[in-house]
């Protein structure tokens, strides 16, 4: 799957999908993408992303505050609701109908 960051043409490992009406994307690509992290914790199935000082925790299977729909493991990635990494972190979002592209920014 294709995507770019400023410009610049990447591929990740694992497409986005739509799991009830949702976008659900793997979170690593989404926040290092941004110049930010995530580190993963295998004993509490736990994704924790870190941007500009702010932290956000998700559980796989767990339909966490400010989320309709859990994460859930694809492969070795884990997979978030674009909605919920978005709004947690206060990224912007838009989306072009026409080409279903899908553009994030993180405001300076």
């Amino acid at each position: 799957m294709a995507y770019s960051v400023n410009g610049v043409n990447k591929t990740m490992g694992v497409a986005p999908e739509i799991v009830n009406d949702r976008t659900i994307v793997p979170a690593r690509f989404i926040i290092e993408s941004l110049g930010d992290t995530v580190s993963w914790s295998s004993e509490a199935k736990k994704a924790t992303f870190e941007i500009d000082g702010k932290t956000v925790s998700v559980t796989i299977g767990v339909i966490g505050e400010g989320m309709d729909t859990a994460p859930y493991i694809l492969g070795d990635r884990a997979m978030v609701p674009l909605r919920f990494i978005t709004e947690m972190l206060r990224l912007t979002v838009n989306f072009d109908e026409e080409t279903r592209d899908i553009s994030i920014f993180k405001e300076y």
